[in-house]
Parts: structure tokens; C-alpha cells; sequence
């Protein structure tokens, strides 16, 4: 691990979604939407973080927006105790902000999910779990994977920015 510095960052908003990092010019520039996109640059701040990947606990890890995809059940657990997988032990995945899909189909292909999802959940990390990744999403469950993952073996406690139904 290593000390994070500032540096510029290119954040995309479309719709109510922020997204920024590796590979988010290139969802924007692919993603079918009626939706204005908004670009803008911006500094983030990193000082006295510590990085792991791509992502930085601290600051930095704030000023990231990431994805995961859940039911309408697991959304509420989330909702209610501030968790992903509502503190569950074993490991939680998510994906990256630029990893944004529409459809079921799309989010269960390209993540390997081993069960469909109904919503995706933007959100920000506000805690400091031990984090590994970004990595790509190995094929599983008979779904080709390629998406990007990261995973925690410890509580993920998130700040949620905004859910969307995705279409069957």
C-alpha cells in the first residue's frame, strides 16, 4: 500500500448518477440515453490516505461513487442498518461507478451474479474496510463475467446516493 496524492479526475453525471474513474468515459460514450451528460474536472483530495488498488480508504474513498446490484429485500437490510448485505459476515461484493446497467440481464451477465437483481444501488463507502480489487469478474454460473469487482471481508458501511429498477 502507498500514500495517495491529489489529482484530477474526470467526473461524468447522467441523470441523478455521478460516475468517474478507470473505463467511465468509455460507458458514457457506449450508454444509450436520453439523458444530458454533464463533464466537469475535478481535484480529489487524497492527503493522509492510504490506497489499496484503485480505491482509497479516507477521503479519497468518500469522493468514489460504486455499484452494487441487489433485490428490493436486500435494499431495505441496506437502508435500514447503513451495511451492505446488512453487516453480514462473509464476503461483499460491488462494482465500480462506471459499471452502470439498465437491464437484469446485463448486470447478471457481465458480474457473474449468481441471482438476478431487481435494483442497483450507487453509494460511497464511509468506513474503512480492508478492500481488494479492482478485478475483473471471472466467468461463473454459466454468465461470461469481464465486469469489475472488488470485494471486503470485513462490514462495508455505505452512504446510498441512488437506486434504480432495473428492466427484466
Amino acid at each position: 500500500m502507498v500514500n495517495c496524492t491529489p489529482y484530477e479526475a474526470t467526473v461524468y453525471t447522467v441523470g441523478g448518477l455521478v460516475l468517474a474513474g478507470a473505463g467511465a468515459a468509455a460507458v458514457v460514450a457506449s450508454a444509450v440515453t436520453t439523458e444530458t451528460v454533464v463533464t466537469t474536472t475535478t481535484t480529489v483530495e487524497t492527503a493522509n490516505a492510504v490506497c489499496g488498488g484503485d480505491i482509497c480508504s479516507s477521503e479519497a474513498q468518500d469522493a468514489s461513487t460504486f455499484i452494487r446490484y441487489m433485490s428490493e429485500a436486500e435494499l431495505k437490510v441496506v437502508q435500514n442498518s447503513g451495511m451492505l448485505r446488512g453487516g453480514s459476515a462473509g464476503p461483499t461484493y460491488w462494482t465500480a461507478g462506471t459499471e452502470v446497467f439498465e437491464t437484469v440481464g446485463g448486470a447478471t451477465s457481465r458480474l457473474a451474479l449468481k441471482t438476478p437483481s431487481d435494483i442497483g444501488v450507487a453509494f460511497q463507502i464511509i468506513n474503512r474496510p480492508d478492500v481488494i480489487g479492482p478485478e475483473p469478474v471471472e466467468p461463473l454460473f454459466s454468465h461470461l463475467g469481464g465486469g469489475i469487482q472488488y470485494v471486503a471481508y470485513s462490514q462495508v458501511a455505505v452512504n446510498i446516493l441512488s437506486t434504480w429498477d432495473l428492466i427484466p
